[in-house]
């Protein structure tokens, strides 16, 4: 519930907290009324220098804290994306531009995923500051694993081009594949969390269920 959406002049954590301690002054309310802390894992707010909540913790030490989890999930998912081998990273990266710009190149793909019986979905542009859409990329790469495959090695008969070579050699690398199955397992998971806590109702005993 949101208890009140102040204008903040000064960002800095005691800027913060003083805004908040005028507040709940002006509601006439006092830290007695204050159960717990939850905000994201970010040095300002949850800092164990200087932060919103060591100030918090200096008038109500036996405050309740919490984390952010969908924060938490948002940091192992990142870093889950930055292992990704190079080489896989940069094969999602390299189909998408050999398609963009393309309507021929996209029209000829289409053909290939009827011949295999595929959907007929586009690629997607992989996002670094979005690591949900992380997932999206790698899970559409590995649906149309077979009609890329066939694709690009048209396209090197074809065209002798450079960039198709590389993508269609990427294509056939084994190991390449278990790194994508492997990244799409785990943002899988996180991604489903993410959105499972994205809904506006009260979820304590589905999670409890769930867990």
């Amino acid at each position: 519930m949101l208890y009140r959406l102040l204008p903040v002049e000064n960002g800095k954590d005691d800027g913060l907290f003083s805004a908040l301690l005028g507040a709940l002054e002006s509601d006439n309310l006092g830290w007695d009324f204050v159960a717990r802390y939850a905000s994201d894992g970010e040095n300002l707010m949850y800092g164990s220098k200087d932060s919103v909540l060591t100030r918090m913790l200096e008038v109500m030490p036996g405050l309740f804290v919490l984390k952010c989890f969908r924060h938490s999930f948002h940091l192992v998912a990142e870093h889950t994306s930055k292992y990704l081998s190079a080489t896989a990273d940069q094969l999602i990266h390299d189909i998408y531009n050999y398609f963009k710009l393309s309507p021929n190149r996209q029209q000829a793909l289409v053909e290939f995923q009827e011949f295999v019986g595929i959907d007929h979905d586009k690629m997607l542009k992989p996002c670094q500051k979005r690591w949900l859409s992380a997932y999206q990329c790698v899970n559409r790469v590995l649906e149309q694993w077979p009609a890329l495959q066939l694709f690009f090695t048209a396209e090197c008969a074809e065209t002798k081009s450079p960039a198709a070579d590389r993508i269609l050699s990427s294509l056939n690398a084994p190991y390449i594949k278990a790194t994508l199955q492997f990244s799409a397992f785990v943002l899988g998971d996180l991604s489903g969390n993410q959105c499972y806590a994205s809904v506006q109702q009260i979820l304590v005993a589905q999670t409890y269920a769930r867990s």
